[in-house]
Parts: C-alpha cells; structure tokens; sequence
C-alpha cells in the first residue's frame, strides 16, 4: 500500500470508530439512518478551517480569526497543544543567541506565557515545557481569539471542487457524520493528510521511522538530582551504560534517560528510538505506544536500583500519549527548504520569521489550502529543526495570516498571496522579519 492510499485508510477507519457506522457506509460518505449536517447549523458559514490543534494549527487558527476571518479548528484529540501537550515533549528550543530569540509574535507569546511557572536553569539552551501550563495557554488565547473548537473530529475525508480547489471536509465525531464548508483551509495534521487527500504531492520519505516517547517522573530528590545525578555527568553516563548491558532491563538503551528537571521534585524524560513506525502497518502506532510505556516502567525501576539516592521515591506520574516520529511526510511545495538553507542563515524575499520562506507552505497544484507545521516543503535532514514548538508557531501564523488576507483580498490562489501584505502584517503582530 503506498502512502497516501494508506493516509487515507486510516482517517476512514478513525471515522468508522468515532462514528459508529459500519465501515463499508464510511468508505462510501454515508451514514444509515442519517442524513449529512451541514456545518454546526447556526455557524456553517465558515471562512477558514484548519486542521489539527498542535502548536501550527493553534497559532494559525489564532492569526486567521485576528484577520476577521470566521474560523474553526478541527483537532482529533480533546486537548490542544498537540506533541507540547499530548506529547509531552522535554523542552522549548528557542531559536535564540541566548541573550535574544529569533522569533516573535504568536510564537513569542506563547513562549512567554507557558514558561511563567517553570523552573529555568541558568543558562539553559533550551527551556522546559509544562504541558498544563500550555494547554491553559493555547485555551486562553483561542477564547480571547473568537476561534470556534470541534475536539474530538477527525477529517475523514476531503471533497474537492476542481482538481486545485477543495470544497468541503467530511468530519466524523460522536455526533455522526458532518460536512465542513470553507473558503480557505489550512493543514495543521503534522503529516500533511488533508492536503494529500486532495491532491499535493508528497516528497519522498522513509516507509519507517524511529519513534521517540516521552514521561514524566515525580518525588525526584532535587538536592540529590542536581548536585549529584546531573553535576557529575560522565560517571552518570558510566553507570547507565551498565545498567543498560546489565540484562535486568531487557528493553532499555542508552537513549532512552535523556531527562530535563520541570521543578522541584519532577523530571521529564525524553526516549529516542523505542520502537520503528511502519507507514503500511495501521497498528504499529499503538504499538509503539505501547512500547514507550513499557521503556518508561523499565527506566523508572532501573534508576530506583542504579541511583537510589535520587529515584528511590519516584513514581511515574504521566506519559505521552503521543509520539515522536522523526521524519513526517511532507509536501511538495513551491520551494523545498533545505538544510543549507537553514545552516547559511539563507534570506528569502517572502520570509514569514526565523527565515522560513511563504512558499514552503503552498502545496504545489493546490489553490485554498496552506500547509504549516512539521509537513512543510522540505527536505528530510531538516525536519527536526522545522518541527520544533517555535518553528511550527511561526509557520501557523504565516498561513493562518495568509488565510484571512486572501478572502479579504477575495484571492483565491494561495500561490498569489501578496508577499509584501503579508509580511507587513506580520511585522505590525510582532514577528522578527
């Protein structure tokens, strides 16, 4: 099964469990017994429709309805913030110099407001993520926005109007069945799966990808923590090692104890490669779920024996319920960012912030949909730098910017958007251009 045919199995048969019709009625847009809704009935009329709650989409549903524009975000989940919340992952990398960061506007406030309560070592180069105190970050921002939530939806499939213009989006939740009208949509998945569906071609990536899973460890001793488990980092690395080759922990690696203190008496643990995601097999997410819980238990009774002056009355406290999946599928774009680029400080005429280029986002052959987030146009060795928390903001808003001023510019072609308007604005919110 290639890629997008299997992208497209999936949101059908997350519509079918959601839904509660047979699969066969989901697989054909139907529904027995029940006709389609269209829209929420009182607010069907919608402008722009993005897809996926993560960091990209938050931001871009916050900058769209900041344009005026009617605006409603569709998020699987029942939580925002996507891989900073539901993911859990360890910490902020704030594209900075250490004395400035690279970034402003959404992304700075953001940035600003969920790192109010968290603990800051000095000289950090990246900061801690409390994923509680982000989710009542995004909350608050999209409430003072005026975006309309649909939580707990799944786009289960896309209808176009031509070739190049996509119509509506079928979404399935507790409810049914319901039809999505829009004028300007905006793909927030992280994997790229609406603009796939109608259309975008996809540059080539990996059938497999290493997964990374990430947990949060409580009643940590700090003193213990940091004067000894961190200050002393060769003989810690020394004795992981040995625990690791000590055939106690059968799943554990060495890569599995990168940590991060969140305050007093809580760390947060990040494990790379705990289990290879196979794009052809539906069940191998769960799967690598279920592994990084497993890592987690291991890595939690490892430390009690290795390190009980730190860990003796640890207990684990939370998980991810998200993973970290090291290269996505990605658009093909009018532009393919590359890592030279990135590397070379590279300037670009339509830059929308840490000098990332308007046309990464604009799928090529498509006319109403951006793409922002860690599906952008680019290459696979630069993914990780573009799909951290404050790339993927300062992408969101562009195309969530981008969105608003081509319906008031009436534009229909996101390939024509007004690069000087655009970034105007984005400088007037704050962005570093």
């Amino acid at each position: 099964m290639d890629r997008r045919k299997f992208v497209k199995s999936m949101g059908l048969l997350g519509g079918f469990v959601l839904s509660g019709t047979s699969f066969a009625g989901a697989l054909a847009g139907k529904e027995p017994g029940r006709k389609l809704r269209y829209g929420n009935h009182a607010n069907s009329d919608w402008e722009v429709i993005v897809i996926g709650g993560g960091a990209s989409g938050c931001a871009a549903a916050i900058a769209a309805a900041r344009e005026g524009a009617r605006t409603l975000l569709i998020e699987a989940t029942h939580v925002l913030g996507g891989m900073g919340t539901s993911g859990l992952i360890p910490a902020w990398t704030p594209f900075s110099d250490k004395d400035k960061t690279f970034y402003g506007g959404i992304a700075e406030k953001v940035f600003k407001a969920s790192c109010k309560e968290v603990y800051h070592p000095k000289q950090a180069d990246a900061l801690p993520v409390d994923a509680e105190v982000l989710k009542g970050v995004y909350d608050e921002m999209l409430a003072e926005a005026g975006v309309e939530l649909l939580l707990g939806s799944r786009v289960v499939e896309v209808k176009n109007k031509t070739e190049k213009e996509i119509g509506s989006l079928l979404v399935a939740n507790n409810t049914g069945l319901t039809e999505y009208k829009a004028g300007c949509f905006v793909d927030c998945t992280g994997s790229a799966s609406v603009a796939t569906w109608s259309g975008a071609r996809l540059l080539k990536a990996d059938d497999r990808v290493e997964a990374g899973f990430c947990f949060l460890l409580g009643n940590v001793d700090f003193y213990s923590y940091t004067y000894h488990f961190r200050k002393h980092p060769k003989a810690t690395t020394e004795t992981i090692k040995q625990l690791v080759h000590s055939g106690k922990y059968p799943l554990l690696k060495e890569s599995h104890f990168e940590n991060q203190l969140m305050h007093s008496s809580i760390v947060k643990f990040r494990a790379s490669s705990v289990y290879e995601i196979e794009s052809s097999e539906p069940d191998s997410y769960p799967k690598g779920l279920a592994r990084g819980r497993a890592i987690a238990q291991q890595v939690l009774q490892a430390l009690k024996e290795y390190f009980p002056e730190t860990f003796a009355a640890a207990v684990l406290i939370n998980s991810g319920t998200q993973l970290e999946l090291s290269v996505p599928s990605r658009i093909m774009g009018d532009y393919i960012f590359t890592k030279e680029d990135f590397n070379s400080h590279k300037s670009f005429d339509d830059e929308i912030g840490c000098r990332i280029p308007y046309r990464i986002l604009t799928p090529v052959g498509l006319q109403n949909i951006l793409v922002a987030g860690r599906a952008v146009s680019a290459d696979a060795d630069i993914c990780e730098s573009l799909g951290t928390m404050s790339a993927c903001l300062v992408t969101g808003e562009a195309a969530g910017v981008a969105a608003g001023l081509l319906l008031r510019t009436k534009t229909k072609d996101v390939h024509a958007m007004d690069i000087s308007l655009l970034r105007n604005r984005l400088k007037e919110e704050g962005q570093n251009i």
